[in-house]
């Protein structure tokens, strides 16, 4: 069976690059299903926390972090030295911990690893200060 010479026009400028492009497509989609990691499971990481924040311009801080954890979601309080901090958008992924923190005047971010009941990581306060971070699972409740 021979196409005319429209429907063989027609093949060659709409179907053709059609299926291509929807094979190009699937392709696509495939190749980023593939390489998309799934979530870690979160570490059970609630509790209360003793240690301390090093670096800061104030000199090494005696720290206590309490986190209360819902699924990979943290919340809780940090108290370095004479400051008061509420954690908000806090993270659990796998190991990996990160939370940001403020008391209304100074704000920051904490990124940080749990193993074995201690907290390590690094912090960052707005102004540019930047210091480490290392605590161990306390029995207080």
């Amino acid at each position: 069976m021979r196409m005319s010479h429209m429907t063989t026009r027609w093949f060659s400028e709409y179907v053709r690059p059609a299926a291509g492009a929807l094979a190009f497509t699937v392709l696509l989609s495939m190749t980023g299903f593939a390489q998309s990691k799934p979530a870690s499971k979160p570490a059970a990481v609630a509790g209360t926390y003793e240690g301390w924040a090093r670096g800061s311009s104030q000199g090494d801080m005696p720290t206590t972090l309490t986190l209360e954890q819902q699924g990979s979601s943290l919340t809780g309080t940090m108290a370095a030295g004479s400051f008061s901090f509420a954690i908000s958008e806090g993270k659990v992924d796998g190991e990996n911990l990160s939370w940001s923190f403020s008391d209304g005047n100074v704000s920051g971010t904490v990124t940080a690893s749990y193993t074995a009941g201690a907290i390590k990581g690094s912090w960052w306060a707005a102004g540019g200060e930047t210091g480490a971070l290392e605590l161990k699972r306390s029995e207080k409740k």
